[in-house]
């Protein structure tokens, strides 16, 4: 049988994972979807150990989780997935800074007053004064 996209979606689950209530309730072994949750999360070893013995899926996970770790490979991919990620949003963040700082500027040109353009732009006073005195050098 071949997987279309209507069967897929048909017999597909979506659960929404609420991690900050599930740390904060007891888990229950006996619940499927806590064990895999305990399995996801930073507990114990111990608890933990528990899940992977109980639940021949979690073990399989486990198994796959060791044998993908243990590769080189798959390490340094990982690594620079992250650090592009990381890159991405250093750049993400460093263009509506210097966008927010343009229209600082071009408001500055248009006399407008200091206290509006802080809260338009949401800068703060000391870069509003650093920004007009960099303008002023160029």
């Amino acid at each position: 049988m071949r997987l279309t996209p209507e069967i897929y979606f048909a017999i597909l689950e979506i659960h929404f994972l609420e991690l900050p209530k599930f740390r904060k309730a007891r888990p229950a072994l006996s619940k499927p979807l806590d064990r895999w949750l305990i399995f996801i999360e930073d507990l114990p070893k111990e608890v933990r150990k528990m899940v992977i013995n109980n639940d021949p899926a979690i073990a399989k996970a486990e198994e796959l989780l060791e044998r993908l770790g243990s590769l080189d490979e798959v390490k340094r991919y990982y690594e620079a997935h992250e650090m592009a990620i990381h890159d991405e949003v250093t750049r993400i963040t460093g263009a509506k800074a210097e966008v927010l700082h343009e229209t600082a500027l071009k408001m500055l040109s248009k006399q407008m007053p200091e206290e509006l353009i802080i809260e338009i732009t949401g800068i703060s006073v000391e870069e509003l004064r650093k920004l007009k005195t960099e303008d002023l050098k160029q």
